[in-house]
């Protein structure tokens, strides 16, 4: 059962520091962190089946995590992107700074190039959607225990041992990225963040973090700000702002 703070109990007390792996002949140890029961359950099913793989423990959100790993030592961290109190990218940032040792697998539904760019520029060994397949999983564990960068999964890409992260997406002199650029001018049509990540093919949750970039960067505070400096600035055309219609924030 989940603690009131989002942490599952973890099955093993605190051990040593060495990383798990073929090497050491000892199990890897993996956590869990996502705010779904049922993928967290699915997930441990599919590790479950590894003698060389345990899972030591489950959080429902990044300050759970922090607070798993605090009192478990862990080798391999599967992080979700979206969730409450704290999101994967400010989880990945804590352990990254804290846990330095602690290979990050970041596990999402999430297939933005940026925002693949974005988590492996800050310290994630890999990057897989959450559709790759369950037999796969345990393969990639062992990879970035191993020291592989991942991008899109063993199956679907491959592994580069050594790899540099990517580089981030080329930003325009205005300072928005080709994507934010992209979500910015649907934003000045009128259309929803439903709309929009349905036209770019990606999740509500990616539109709503390319608008907290668009708004920082703008120095704007809402959709209609965003809007009205992008047409006065000549980033979107005056026939985008044309035939506007309510949308989610």
């Amino acid at each position: 059962m989940d603690r009131t703070d989002g942490t599952l109990s973890t099955p093993d007390g605190p051990g040593g520091t060495t990383r798990g792996g073929a090497s050491t002949g000892q199990p890897i140890r993996v956590a869990i962190v996502d705010d779904h029961e049922l993928v967290r359950s699915g997930i441990r099913n599919a590790l479950g089946l590894s003698d060389d793989i345990v899972v030591t423990g489950e959080a429902g959100d990044g300050l759970a995590a922090l607070d798993l790993l605090a009192r478990s030592p862990v080798d391999v961290l599967l992080l979700d992107l979206h969730m409450p109190r704290m999101d994967g990218f400010a989880c990945l940032d804590a352990v990254a700074s804290r846990y330095p040792d602690v290979r990050v697998v970041v596990l999402t539904v999430d297939e933005d190039p940026e925002v693949v760019a974005t988590v492996i520029r800050r310290g994630a060994a890999a990057y897989v959607p959450k559709f790759v397949r369950p037999g796969d999983l345990a393969a990639l564990v062992r990879q970035v225990v191993s020291g592989a960068v991942v991008v899109g999964g063993p199956i679907l890409t491959g592994a580069v041992s050594g790899a540099q992260p990517p580089e981030a997406p080329p930003k325009e002199p205005h300072g928005l990225t080709q994507r934010e650029l992209e979500v910015l001018k649907l934003v000045a049509q009128g259309k929803s963040n439903a709309e929009i990540a349905r036209e770019l093919f990606v999740t509500p949750k990616t539109v709503k973090y390319h608008l907290t970039g668009i708004f920082s960067k703008l120095g704007v505070h809402n959709r209609t700000e965003a809007a009205a400096h992008a047409l006065s600035h000549g980033l979107v055309h005056a026939g985008s702002m044309e035939d506007k219609k309510p949308s989610d924030r």
